[in-house]
């Protein structure tokens, strides 16, 4: 009509190219003010401390505008230059049709937008259940209600005893024992080389080492696969060790009992210690899930070598009391040293802090492009009606029922869905067992898992385009034919 009453191309051109641009350039700015609004919870969620307009900030919303005006650009070009070069007279005699590439570049959006969906919910879905599996995997030891903390013994030398025997008298304390590091506290473990009595010279095991006192195992509620009874009251001039499952095995299995170990500091070619094994403890991870158990070599002793920690085991009924308790104790024994304590199931949770970031990050995004592609593919459902108007009306015509219609106009857009779906599932396969990879204990890859996501992909879509379907199959016939 504009062209029929005068309007040239040139003028059709710069209409469509300026709405496009103002349209996109209004969004660069709603998507700042959003960002702006956003940023603290995205801040919260990956604990980063970002700002949109700290250092090189406006350069950033320079760059953005140069890209909405470009993306306005791209976007205004099809109208612009397309539909302007249409005849007038052909397009009033309904003879102007959409082409055929136009259609299978708005499908081939859609299955874009759903891939990118259905990736980041395969994603969730896998980082979910690993997450799952990390909380509910046994570690081999008891972490609830076990504190642990800081001594200032690197500081001043402590009268281990004394603190052992004033702490456990705490009312709801049942457990205390010394060691120079804590299990699966995400503390570092020195890594050194020992020599097994039997094995040849050059036949060393690389082995974690600590210190703890003889009741760290009690203390921890670990296991025992053997004990020759000297590892609760090691003489005073013997140097006893608790090896774990792992060490044994290279050891020679059961016969790890009773063997001479000798252990030697990083570069040293003379052991700084020599001693029996005592006791074979289970294996338990006393690392973060994401290592296997290596062998672990504990010197038990029970005077103050170097215990930096003390594992403090407290009863559930009465927290409160016990903590407070504690920290009367403390204020008693350790005046000018601060109480450091900590719960090992809040540290346990915590090497995994990153992972699950991971994953609410992941879900926040999963939602935006979810939303994006629903939109899209919301508004290709109702083009799709609206093109197929006069199609169904006769349809119902002939009889065909509103769930015929429905079913008809939805099969369509689900076939784009599941193909997306065909396109994602290898895809997510790939990053997802990658990002597994960084575990040694992890879940199983499975089909189920993919058309969780995939079923979810759905489900959505399918409620997104029924609005529309249920619309067109509900219209009367007699309005779209009245003019046939």
């Amino acid at each position: 009509m504009r062209k029929v009453l005068g309007a040239s191309r040139v003028n059709l051109i710069r209409q469509f190219l300026g709405e496009a641009v103002l349209l996109s350039l209004l969004a660069v700015l709603l998507a700042l003010v959003l960002a702006e609004a956003v940023l603290p919870v995205f801040n919260s969620l990956t604990g980063q401390l970002l700002t949109l307009f700290g250092t090189g900030g406006w350069l950033l919303v320079g760059a953005l505008g140069a890209l909405g005006l470009g993306v306005g650009v791209l976007a205004g070009s099809y109208p612009a230059f397309y539909l302007s070069a249409f005849r007038p007279a052909s397009v009033l005699k309904g003879k102007a049709a959409g082409s055929r590439g136009a259609a299978s570049l708005r499908r081939t959006l859609v299955v874009v937008q759903f891939t990118v969906s259905i990736f980041f919910l395969i994603g969730i879905v896998v980082i979910q259940g690993q997450l799952d599996y990390l909380r509910e995997r046994a570690l081999g030891y008891e972490a609830e209600q076990l504190a642990y903390i800081r001594t200032p013994q690197r500081e001043t030398p402590m009268n281990f005893p004394l603190f052992q025997e004033t702490l456990a008298q705490v009312p709801g304390v049942v457990g205390v024992a010394g060691a120079s590091r804590v299990p699966g506290s995400g503390q570092p473990f020195n890594k050194l080389e020992v020599k097994v009595e039997g094995q040849g010279e050059d036949a060393r095991l690389d082995a974690a080492f600590i210190v703890a006192h003889p009741d760290f195992p009690d203390a921890f509620g670990l296991s025992l696969v053997a004990s020759d009874g000297l590892m609760r009251n090691p003489s005073d001039s013997s140097v006893v060790f608790a090896v774990n499952a792992a060490a044994a095995r290279l050891m020679g299995g059961g016969e790890a009992l009773g063997r001479e170990l000798a252990v030697f500091g990083p570069n040293e070619p003379e052991p700084f210690t020599r001693g029996r094994v005592v006791a074979v403890l289970e294996d338990f991870h006393f690392e973060s899930l994401h290592h296997a158990v290596r062998p672990l070599i504990v010197r038990l002793t029970p005077d103050v070598f170097n215990w930096t920690f003390l594992a403090v085991r407290v009863r559930t009924d009465d927290l409160g009391s016990s903590l407070a308790g504690l920290e009367t104790a403390w204020a008693e024994l350790a005046p000018e040293w601060p109480l450091d304590l900590a719960f090992l199931d809040d540290r346990v949770q915590a090497l995994y802090a990153q992972e699950a970031r991971l994953g609410r990050v992941l879900g926040y995004c999963t939602f935006l492009a979810l939303l994006i592609a629903c939109l899209g593919l919301f508004g290709l459902a109702a083009f799709t009606a609206e093109q197929r108007t006069k199609e169904i009306g006769i349809r119902k015509v002939l009889g065909a029922s509103v769930p015929g219609v429905v079913a008809l106009l939805s099969t369509d857009f689900l076939r784009l869905v599941a193909l997306a779906f065909v396109v994602a599932a290898p895809l997510a396969y790939l990053a997802t067992s990658r990002w597994l990879d960084a575990f040694a204990y992890r879940i199983d890859l499975s089909w189920p898992l993919f058309l969780m996501a995939g079923g979810a992909a759905l489900g959505v879509a399918f409620v997104t385009v029924s609005y529309q379907a249920v619309k067109a199959a509900l219209a009367d016939p007699v309005k779209s034919l009245r003019y046939e």
